[in-house]
């Protein structure tokens, strides 16, 4: 599947290839800003005394 995209994208126009590495690494930043948002949650709240559903949900993570 990586290897079919990176043939479609060799065939893009240059204008298009900087549109689709731009979507990509704004994806990218979304994925690692949820990623560091979560961690920051977890340490912010985690307790251990407390058994509510939002802390359960933070041990999972």
């Amino acid at each position: 599947m990586i290897a079919d995209y990176i043939v479609y994208f060799s065939t893009l126009l240059r204008e298009e290839q900087y549109e689709h590495l731009f979507i990509i690494f704004i994806f990218l930043f979304v994925l690692i800003g949820v990623c560091f948002l979560l961690g920051f949650l977890k340490l912010k709240f985690m307790d251990e005394s407390k058994n509510t559903t939002f802390q359960r949900f933070l041990k999972k993570i």
